[in-house]
């Protein structure tokens, strides 16, 4: 799954829910002058409305999600989101390794890198899935069904 599957899959279930952003619009005053000089002032009241997140709105926030998830990567911070995981930075130690013309032994450099644990929402959804793909080889070293000619 790409980020445009992920934006229209969020997207969905943002529509299915129902769930909608309150868009608030402003008092607004209108003046009209007709050819004769007469004026006349409309007021408007403010409104609010509730309005369906469109594809858009859902490829911004995610890209801001991505952005803020970098930018704490960057300065080391461990992001954690419950029920889905954590992100954590990781130090990988320096690695022993032999020079195969010289033979001479050398160090190499140490290194960051990112490591997700998953939380436990998401470590149960992954045992749903191990659970159906079993259930799939079960179906399938099962023998065919046998009738017998009195059951047509």
């Amino acid at each position: 799954m790409d980020k445009r599957d992920l934006v229209e899959k969020a997207y969905c279930l943002l529509r299915d829910a129902g769930i909608k952003r309150t868009v608030n619009f402003p008092k607004s005053t209108l003046r009209v002058i007709d050819g004769e000089g007469h004026e006349e002032t409309f007021t408007m009241p403010p409104k609010t409305r509730e309005l369906v997140y469109t594809r858009e709105d859902v490829n911004n926030v995610l890209g801001a999600l991505i952005g803020a998830t970098e930018d704490s990567v960057k300065r080391g911070e461990k992001i954690s989101i419950f029920g889905f995981g954590q992100f954590k930075i990781k130090y990988n130690k320096p690695v022993r390794y032999g020079d195969p013309i010289t033979g001479e032994v050398k160090m190499g450099r140490g290194s960051y890198t990112v490591k997700f644990v998953p939380g436990h929402a998401l470590q149960i959804a992954c045992r749903l899935y191990e659970k159906s793909l079993e259930d799939e080889d079960l179906e399938k070293k099962l023998p065919p069904p046998v009738y017998d000619e009195d059951d047509l």
